[in-house]
């Protein structure tokens, strides 16, 4: 796609990481792709393995990469107060927005384990007694919660509209008065839409035992999202200072292959005569 080959497959880039033999030792790969953006808090990813658990927040493109960029021009470290100011959550083809206090929102940096709580957005119309449910939230059987909304005394219909998009729509009883409906709406919401999120953020380190074999070694650690940030930030200045210094190695090969060029371009003349002279028979 356009965006692995721009953040994960840039040849010259590929070219600074360091490479080992596949499966059966017909071809090299590389130990590593360098990603030109810490994709793991762009992708919402999570897994499990023997004895380990991981799940990571996902973050806007644009507030992942005005983080990034301010931390690479500066040189300043992340902190945990930089990440609350300029991190954005983005729950993909979830939706719904973050429903935990402050305190839990500031832990979620602070820490490699952290829980957030979420709802669907959500619009009230007050004077038509309706709310709208225009998105699902991360584990949450929407289907399924909107049954319970039909069994409330003050809910008078709930009608599926979702077509392209999540849209489902509650009509309160005329018995609730229309100074209450954002109060009713959201106690509702609440109640029944609520989800939790855990969060676990940890990562792996590779890297290659010795430069003469291709025995490699993993290292597995939890970590908050600040230190994996800053820790990708170091790497990120290592990568741009490698390629620089592979750039610099190849232009100076192509000044002294130019430089051969031209030497022999200006003594051409005097080659040729030397070739010309007719050879002389050894005595």
């Amino acid at each position: 796609s356009q965006y692995s080959n721009f953040f994960l497959l840039d040849r010259e880039y590929l070219a600074c990481v360091p490479y080992q033999s596949n499966y059966d030792g017909t071809e090299t790969q590389p130990l590593y792709l360098p990603a030109l953006l810490p994709t793991i808090f762009l992708t919402a990813d999570m897994g499990i393995a023997v004895g380990v658990s991981v799940s990571y927040p996902s973050f806007t493109v644009k507030s992942l990469g005005k983080l990034i960029e301010r931390a690479l021009r500066t040189g300043i470290k992340i902190t945990t107060k930089r990440c609350v100011a300029t991190l954005e959550m983005d729950n993909g083809v979830f939706g719904g927005c973050p429903m935990s206090d402050d305190a839990a929102y500031v832990a979620m940096f602070n820490t490699s384990k952290s829980r957030l709580e979420f709802v669907p957005n959500y619009t009230i119309e007050p004077k038509s007694r309706r709310f709208t449910i225009t998105s699902s939230a991360p584990n949450l059987n929407l289907p399924l919660a909107m049954e319970k909304f039909e069994k409330s005394n003050d809910v008078m219909s709930v009608e599926n509209r979702s077509a392209n998009h999540v849209e489902w729509v509650v009509v309160l009883k005329n018995s609730v008065n229309q100074n209450e409906v954002e109060k009713v709406a959201e106690q509702l919401i609440n109640k029944y839409l609520k989800c939790a999120v855990t969060y676990s953020v940890a990562g792996t380190k590779r890297h290659i035992e010795d430069e003469t074999s291709d025995d490699t070694s993993s290292e597995f650690f939890y970590a908050s999202p600040v230190v994996m940030l800053n820790r990708w930030i170091e790497w990120r200045v290592w990568l741009e200072r490698t390629m620089l210094k592979r750039r610099l190695s190849n232009q100076r090969a192509l000044l002294h292959k130019t430089n051969v060029i031209i030497k022999a371009s200006l003594n051409i003349v005097a080659l040729a005569k030397e070739i010309s002279k007719p050879k002389q028979a050894a005595p």
